[in-house]
């Protein structure tokens, strides 16, 4: 089922809770609930949401260009709570208006499959190159464990809004 656009994410009710422990358990549970009927609660599809993640994980190997349009106010209040966000457990958390950065970040429509796709290809890019970004845009400064505990704290956020139905 598609998104409704224009939803304030902030405020939606009946989220998942998810907690990854690494890339591997992202895939699987993207892939558990495409296998079956899902509800989207949030603005983007699975697909959209499948891309996005992609796009970070690969931002973070230098495969995308440096972008740093991320709102000043947002890069220095991420540098002061970037420990509490990755490593403490309190996550990201949506409503989030990123500014000139969403144009880079919200990628376009498409199937579930090539989002499903996108993002398989960038979880094994991540398994074999050891080597990340030293900063995040946001963030700051991140080690390669710090990138990893982030993409997992980026994905429990993201597929918090995809909520599996009962089979009928």
């Amino acid at each position: 089922m598609e998104p409704v656009r224009g939803i304030d994410t902030a405020r939606v009710k009946g989220r998942r809770s998810l907690h990854f422990a690494c890339q591997s358990d992202i895939l699987r549970d993207v892939e558990s609930v495409a296998a079956g009927p899902f509800r989207c609660l949030g603005n983007w599809s699975l697909a959209q949401i499948c891309r996005h993640l992609a796009l970070a994980m690969d931002w973070s190997l230098g495969l995308e260009p440096d972008r740093t349009a991320f709102p000043l106010w947002l890069r220095v209040v991420g540098r002061l709570f970037n420990r509490l966000v990755v490593w403490y457990g309190v996550g990201l958390q949506p409503g989030y208006r990123l500014g000139s950065a969403e144009r880079f970040l919200e990628p376009a429509p498409g199937s579930t499959e090539e989002g499903l796709r996108d993002l398989a290809a960038a979880i094994r890019r991540l398994a074999e190159v050891t080597v990340r970004r030293p900063r995040h845009p946001v963030w700051g400064k991140f080690s390669r464990s710090d990138w990893d505990q982030y993409h997992c704290r980026h994905a429990e956020m993201h597929l918090s809004f995809i909520v599996p139905l009962p089979q009928a």
